[in-house]
């Protein structure tokens, strides 16, 4: 049996225990996993975006698209549908792997890492955090002279959670360590 088929079904049998649930389909699950990069530390050029779509694309394994500007800024010196950011949403399957990659890979090589959070917990549906270097990813690692200048990787963990009770620990549950 796949490692992260049985951890599912233990989160199952845990939460249900734990919480008391009167029905199955009242457990949270992981509804999609949003990973995006911002132009930003670049100072919004252009040139660099390639690298941007490259670096998101091979983190996720799945196809990035470019986030357009709505409307312009002139203080920025950005335009209307100028690109600013990449965007991936992973669904199902992919976001289950890419959890399971980032709590057991990737969140240990950050150095001096002792947990994420608290208050990032946005209750009853998600939680969000940053990754302030993106070189935590063996990925970008191994071409570190294309990637070394990326900005921070925001991670979004969405659920399908309505009721408060139990976030934190059915974000625990999926195996994200909290200080």
């Amino acid at each position: 049996m796949n490692r992260i088929i049985y951890n599912q079904k233990l989160l199952k049998e845990d939460l249900l225990t734990r919480h008391h649930y009167e029905n199955v389909y009242q457990i949270p699950k992981l509804k999609k996993i949003t990973v995006t990069l911002s132009l930003q530390s670049s100072g919004f050029q252009r040139k660099n975006l390639p690298i941007l779509l490259l670096a998101s694309t091979m983190i996720t394994g799945q196809k990035t698209k470019p986030v357009l500007t709505k409307q312009g800024n002139a203080t920025f010196g950005i335009r209307k549908n100028d690109p600013v950011a990449t965007k991936v949403t992973l669904r199902k399957q992919q976001a289950l792997h890419f959890l399971d990659y980032l709590t057991t890979i990737v969140l240990p090589r950050v150095k001096n890492f002792e947990g994420l959070k608290r208050k990032n917990i946005n209750p009853p549906k998600a939680f969000n955090f940053q990754m302030n270097n993106p070189l935590t990813f063996p990925q970008l690692e191994m071409a570190y002279e294309q990637f070394s200048h990326l900005g921070p990787i925001n991670i979004s963990l969405i659920s399908n959670n309505i009721q408060p009770k139990g976030v934190e620990s059915f974000w625990r549950c999926q195996g994200l360590p909290f200080s």
